[in-house]
């Protein structure tokens, strides 16, 4: 059975700092995936990032950029396996081409810099909103160096504090790239979380 991470907060709740990040490690890794191997063909219908890619469409064809990513269209397992839903779908008045555009791949990008803002604050983003009033609430605690006011307190144990900031350099980084500079690809995102991830299993490694 699959839930939305709302439903599991609601049902169980609040959820730890390694369920969090294993969320954010397995999302970024489906979201490279996405990026960067399967192939489209013109897709616009809803699916799921656990499907089987096409062998059979055009070698010239595009990477699938996700186009409405967002912590709804992201459901877990019972064993809190995220699977990435409805990819491939454009929505709002200025669509993004689903496949080939750098623009429809940077707008995904940022889109997860927004999950993880969430996962890491606990709070949710504004109704049919983009996540750009809690990436400036987030901005502007930071800049006033009140970095820990931003997580979320069930969260603050002390013990992880410092991969969590790591964390949230990485979505700011997503979500807001320095003025002339491009964005993070979801494969190096990828890459920047597993490696906090790595950090965090050998320091509870070492604590046990």
């Amino acid at each position: 059975m699959l839930c939305n991470f709302g439903s599991i907060e609601s049902s169980q709740g609040p959820v730890d700092w390694p369920t969090r990040l294993h969320i954010a490690a397995k999302v970024a890794e489906g979201m490279a995936f996405m990026h960067a191997t399967l192939r489209g063909d013109g897709i616009t219908s809803t699916d799921n990032s656990n499907s089987n890619s096409s062998d059979e469409a055009p070698a010239d064809d595009g990477p699938i950029a996700h186009g409405n990513l967002k912590t709804s269209n992201i459901l877990f397992t019972a064993g809190m396996d995220p699977c990435i839903s409805e990819y491939g779908v454009t929505t709002g008045p200025h669509q993004l081409p689903v496949t080939g555009g750098a623009a429809a791949l940077q707008a995904d990008v940022r889109a997860f810099g927004i999950v993880l803002l969430e996962l890491l604050t606990g709070k949710a983003t504004v109704a049919q909103g983009d996540g750009t009033e809690l990436a400036r609430w987030v901005a502007a605690v930071i800049r006033e160096e009140w970095t820990a006011e931003v997580f979320d307190r069930a969260l603050l144990d002390g013990s992880s504090e410092q991969r969590m900031v790591r964390l949230l350099q990485v979505a700011m980084r997503c979500v807001d790239a320095s003025p002339g500079a491009a964005p993070p690809t979801m494969r190096e995102v990828s890459s920047m979380i597993n490696a906090i991830r790595e950090e965090d299993d050998r320091s509870i490694s070492l604590e046990a």
